[in-house]
């Protein structure tokens, strides 16, 4: 199976760094932080299942944000990924290609072709403090 990086929380301070800063950094230095990608947020124990299928749960609806929606101060963590994803013991962030949903809602994606979800996989992170 394949191991997605890590990217290390560690170093921020919660002031000049913080954690969203450090993974922003890591995304856009592997040119996977663009505002036609969509950012997932989940528990990282879902890993195996999300590089087996395409997808880290068995709903119909990916909730997702795009660039945009994750850098909008939000203070609710139901729809931040960021945040989402860091409320879980083992955070981990998947990034998608949209051209392989409809949007469902505002952060709510279903795909176009449910046997294609692992085309739509982009890449995988874990994050760890």
């Amino acid at each position: 199976m394949i191991t997605p990086p890590i990217i290390d929380l560690n170093q921020a301070d919660g002031y000049a760094v913080t954690p969203f800063d450090l993974v922003r950094k890591a995304l856009k230095r592997e040119k996977k932080y663009k505002k036609n990608l969509l950012y997932r947020g989940f528990n990282a124990d879902n890993i195996s299942k999300l590089l087996k299928t395409g997808q880290d749960t068995d709903n119909d609806v990916v909730f997702c944000a795009t660039e945009d929606q994750i850098t909008d101060p939000c203070p609710d963590d139901s729809v931040n990924v960021f945040l989402y994803a860091c409320k879980h013991a083992n955070p981990a962030l998947a990034v998608f290609d949209p051209q392989f949903f409809y949007q469902f809602d505002e952060y709510g994606y279903i795909f176009k072709e449910p046997d294609k979800k692992l085309e739509a996989l982009v890449a995988v992170y874990r994050l760890e403090e």
